[in-house]
């Protein structure tokens, strides 16, 4: 079991994150760096900064509540998520929009007597910024803490 380090790791620190991305059914684990901390937006409006730390990996669903190891194994946090960022068209930089379709109830796209899906409207389309969320361990240990009492 990985030492739980609760300190906020310095930018530029070596870290592995570990997870099934994608769903796969291979444990993968990825290296990054420490780029930074950052309040996401929303998350730090009831007055308490709810801080996360920023590293340069790219991750997938799959991901998602893994472990971050720092260089000397031990654990900093876990994975949240990642930053979106938008698609751009390199030379304009203008923003890609995608068609969002009609779907039924069952969400399967809806086609008119031509066989021609029908539009609701466009949605600006997204993709990984490279740029990864971590929840501190020093807000995890707490919890983990509480809930061993419990049992």
């Amino acid at each position: 079991m990985a030492r739980v380090n609760e300190e906020i790791p310095a930018a530029g620190t070596l870290t592995v994150l570990s997870g099934y991305p994608l769903a796969g059914l291979d444990l993968v684990s990825q290296t990054g760096n420490i780029a930074g901390t950052g309040v996401p937006p929303g998350l730090g409006a009831s007055g308490m900064k709810a801080i996360r730390i920023l590293v340069s990996v790219v991750s997938n669903g799959g991901n998602s509540g893994g472990p971050v190891l720092n260089d000397h194994g031990e654990l900093i946090g876990l994975l949240e998520g990642n930053f979106l960022a938008p698609i751009v068209v390199a030379e304009t930089h203008a923003q890609v929009f995608g068609i969002l379709p009609k779907t039924d109830m069952a969400g399967v796209p809806i086609k008119d007597d031509k066989g021609n899906f029908q539009i609701t409207g466009f949605a600006p389309l997204l993709q990984n910024s490279g740029i990864s969320l971590v929840i501190p361990a020093r807000l995890i240990t707490p919890l983990l803490k509480q809930a061993q009492a419990i049992k």
